[in-house]
């Protein structure tokens, strides 16, 4: 049945129906990620509306699928079989979805729910869920995914009759979590001061990484004003925490739920503890001063040859005829092999630019020197975002956010056009 009271609403005011649906069915059910999925006019591609909980960049690489794909993945199960499908752990994930495990990082338990009514099918609703919850759905669980679906198809289905039909967005659009327990000024005074009283600092990030609150202490203890500090990602405004292990516990963090910490060193010599405590609207972090000796910094490895690749040890593995296991070490093998490659060709461009050392400028905020290791170089590549053409026409590279990015596709002589 067609909600017409969706027919004199704009596409603005449609989408704002569709985000009100998908966070109060998060909350209801107590998932802490979402995300709907529209099928575009055509019927070939799936491609992402809005989602919550995890920020859409952290997900680029498989938000967009071709309804026609011969990869499994239960985005297109569900469509193509208009039944809710359910995934209770993630080595079951693992198991139906090699693939696809990128779409949700850590998943343990994920519902992928159709749009659909008796015309077609509009969607697919993503619900996700932290480790702690059963394995199977009941009874009530699957009614509420099933009504939400249901209401959602058709508010997509009652705007296309009216004539604003959906069209996904060009970039994903991410709904912060917002708390259902707002203090007043006077609370919020005596949260600060209670804040401001402990020995530790303390400051507050969204799920993408932005500081909205740091006390005294803690602008202290990392060397920056408070101004600096809000509104930045942590590893942004801070230089000496601008390193893939740093972004990734905070990843970590936000989709697993549960708390983390790590030890950075602020020059010349401070060494500070990050524990971060994460719930569905943000993450706490706690900064602590920490004796040197008691956590030192992950000890570098000596510097090798600019032509040198990485070293492997490799422990026999017995596989049984398990011809899944082994296609899966033959494709690892080959990013492997891909991963050296890149970072041979990178560090040799460098000794050819007159960096016999092997290190180069322009990868961090400060301008020092370091040797781009793969793993930075894998990071900072990966970031990028590939758009493709017609069969004639090149890939194009977009979205350039960092210098270092340019700098490395410099080193291996890759032009953007």
């Amino acid at each position: 049945m067609v909600d017409h009271t969706v027919g004199h609403l704009q596409q603005a005011a449609v989408r704002q129906l569709l985000d009100q649906t998908l966070t109060q069915t998060m909350e209801r059910l107590g998932a802490h990620i979402g995300a709907i999925w529209l099928v575009e006019p055509d019927g070939e591609v799936l491609s992402p509306e809005v989602g919550s909980g995890v920020p859409p960049q952290w997900i680029k690489p498989v938000l967009r699928i071709r309804l026609t794909t011969a990869i499994p993945d239960p985005r297109v199960e569900a469509v193509r079989e208009r039944r809710l499908v359910w995934i209770g752990s993630s080595e079951e994930y693992a198991r139906r979805y090699p693939q696809t495990l990128l779409l949700i990082p850590y998943p343990h338990a994920v519902a992928f729910a159709p749009l659909v009514t008796e015309a077609a099918v509009w969607g697919v609703l993503l619900l996700a869920w932290p480790h702690g919850r059963p394995t199977e759905l009941n009874r009530a669980e699957r009614e509420a995914i099933g009504a939400a679906g249901d209401r959602l198809a058709r508010l997509i289905e009652g705007a296309g009759e009216a004539g604003h039909r959906l069209l996904p967005s060009p970039e994903a659009r991410y709904l912060p979590r917002i708390r259902r327990d707002p203090v007043g000024p006077a609370g919020a005074s005596a949260a600060v001061g209670f804040v401001s009283r402990l020995p530790e600092g303390g400051c507050a990030l969204t799920s993408d990484g932005r500081i909205t609150f740091i006390d005294r202490t803690a602008a202290d203890l990392v060397g920056e004003s408070i101004p600096h500090l809000l509104g930045a990602r942590l590893w942004e405004a801070l230089p000496w925490l601008d390193e893939p292990d740093y972004e990734h516990q905070h990843r970590d963090a936000a989709v697993s739920q549960r708390p983390t910490s790590f030890t950075a060193t602020r020059p010349p010599g401070q060494s500070l503890l990050f524990q971060l405590y994460p719930d569905p609207t943000g993450i706490s972090v706690r900064i602590t001063p920490t004796p040197t000796e008691h956590h030192p910094q992950r000890p570098r490895p000596p510097d090798p040859s600019p032509l040198a690749g990485p070293t492997l040890a490799v422990a026999p593995l017995f596989l049984h005829g398990n011809k899944r296991i082994a296609a899966l070490l033959h494709v690892l093998m080959l990013a492997l092999l891909v991963y050296s490659l890149i970072e041979r060709q990178v560090r040799r461009a460098l000794e050819r630019d007159g960096s016999p050392d092997g290190r180069m400028t322009g990868l961090y905020p400060d301008n020092r020197r370091e040797r781009p290791t793969a793993r930075m170089i894998f990071y900072h590549l990966g970031e990028l975002d590939l758009a493709t053409g017609p069969g004639s026409d090149p890939p194009q590279l977009l979205h350039i956010t960092r210098g270092v990015q340019l700098h490395l596709l410099d080193l291996l002589e890759i032009s953007l056009t």
